[in-house]
């Protein structure tokens, strides 16, 4: 006699072994429904409160509610597919990233800086958000060795209009403060100054997460360093 289940692979059926995944699934599943109908009686009751902005009578103490709940499905059923959040975080953080450059461009350099990092924060915010993911280090999650210039020599380097390093073609961007250990560097590692970076760049190092044009002196104290 066979022990195999009988009966279709479905969480309906009590024969049927259902595996970890096929019980989250049952679950996230039966937690849409909740969600839905919760949202079917929030619509149904405003659409009561709509039409009887002087009742003081609950709706589900007028014998009104089955033909406010069908109204409701009507609505739910032209309703968009939900968003994921991550989707929306995601979203977010490209405004944030466009309207950054744009305060660059009208020089709101430490405005730009605070949209920058939360535009980091809000990434970090979709990776924890995206369904049977871990979050990731983001592509400013540098993890390699890094050298740690003192302030006295961050100065002498800015002053001949040095900003940072870049590497991974242009992805990874380190500041003066920050520069990547000769073992940890990219083939493409490089030098940059103002003119490469129009737009500005946040450090990558974990740290730090310094715009590289914020923290550069200003003209007149390059000036200076270079004629002395």
């Amino acid at each position: 006699m066979s022990d195999r289940p009988t009966g279709p692979a479905c969480g309906n059926n009590p024969n049927y072994r259902m595996s970890d995944g096929d019980r989250q699934a049952v679950a996230d599943f039966k937690a849409y429904l909740a969600g839905r109908a919760a949202l079917r009686d929030r619509i149904a009751e405003a659409l009561y409160a709509h039409d009887h902005p002087s009742h003081a009578v609950p709706l589900n103490e007028t014998g009104m509610e089955p033909a406010y709940r069908e109204s409701a499905d009507a609505v739910l059923a032209v309703l968009p597919p939900p968003v994921p959040r991550a989707d929306v975080y995601r979203e977010l953080a490209d405004q944030q990233e466009q309207t950054a450059a744009t305060d660059v461009i009208r020089r709101r350099r430490s405005i730009a800086t605070a949209r920058r990092l939360f535009a980091v924060e809000l990434r970090r915010m979709a990776d924890e958000a995206q369904p049977g993911t871990e979050a990731q280090p983001a592509a400013d999650g540098w993890r390699g060795a890094t050298e740690l210039i003192p302030d006295r020599e961050v100065q002498r380097l800015a002053a001949t209009g040095l900003v940072g390093y870049q590497q991974d073609r242009g992805r990874l961007l380190h500041c003066l403060h920050h520069k990547p250990a000769p073992a940890s560097r990219y083939v493409d590692f490089q030098e940059v100054t103002a003119d490469d970076l129009p737009n500005g760049g946040i450090c990558v190092h974990p740290s730090c997460g310094a715009d590289l044009l914020a923290v550069q002196p200003a003209a007149d104290a390059r000036q200076d360093g270079a004629q002395s």
